[in-house]
């Protein structure tokens, strides 16, 4: 993961959960769509947050598994410590500063690995690479959701999408200072489309690979060890 989106997140950490539904048109379908379908039975999961900012989708996850043992990890230390507030009163809850795409795991393993808008910043060699990585650290059984911005395949179709994102932020916020931070930050993205990475979670080890929920592009993927 490149410095400028970690300066990006940085700089908009102290705005970023306030902002979320102003910026983001299905918000609340995104971070709960995927939650509903997963197959972990007991009270406990080993959760792990990819690219986890303030932990919107660890928090959204603890509505389903108030006992879930979190990590949190991202590279973005502003983000972190206002993620290390909301978490203050949940005691199984670890933070790794750190980018998710490098670190070193080690040998731990987790029941549940969740993301959200954050894979999209990868490359498309990247996205293979580290849901190689996240499949061998999942148990069997265990389940990735992705909850991320995704391409269509085809630029004509990609570019209605994003006139439509762009208009529903223009109409929240106008086009003043925090609109050209947002546009700037579409830079940085790199989406693919939700076929080639169905092919690239099978090819990782996943037997089950669903999009649970898409709206334009936005898209939740769920995948099952």
């Amino acid at each position: 993961m490149n410095d400028r989106v970690r300066e990006q997140f940085n700089t908009m950490s102290s705005e970023y959960d306030a902002r979320r539904r102003l910026l983001i048109p299905c918000f609340d379908e995104l971070y709960d769509s995927g939650i509903g379908i997963l197959s972990f039975t007991g009270e406990e999961p080993r959760v792990l947050d990819v690219g986890a900012g303030t932990g919107i989708y660890s928090a959204a996850l603890l509505g389903r598994y108030p006992k879930a043992k979190l990590t949190l990890i991202d590279f973005a230390e502003n983000m972190l410590d206002l993620a290390k507030e909301k978490f203050a009163d949940h005691v199984d809850t670890s933070f790794l500063l750190d980018d998710y795409f490098t670190h070193d795991y080690g040998k731990e393993t987790f029941d549940i690995v969740i993301s959200a808008l954050s894979i999209h910043h990868l490359d498309e060699r990247d996205k293979q690479i580290f849901y190689a990585k996240l499949c061998s650290m999942l148990d069997a059984g265990g389940e990735l959701l992705n909850a991320d911005i995704i391409s269509s395949g085809s630029s004509e179709i990609d570019a209605v999408y994003d006139e439509i994102w762009t208009d529903f932020v223009a109409g929240n916020i106008g086009k003043g200072e925090y609109f050209e931070r947002f546009m700037k930050s579409k830079e940085v993205d790199k989406p693919s489309p939700v076929e080639n990475q169905y092919r690239w979670l099978l090819e990782a080890g996943f037997r089950d690979v669903d999009c649970v929920y898409k709206r334009y592009n936005y898209a939740v993927l769920y995948a099952r060890k």
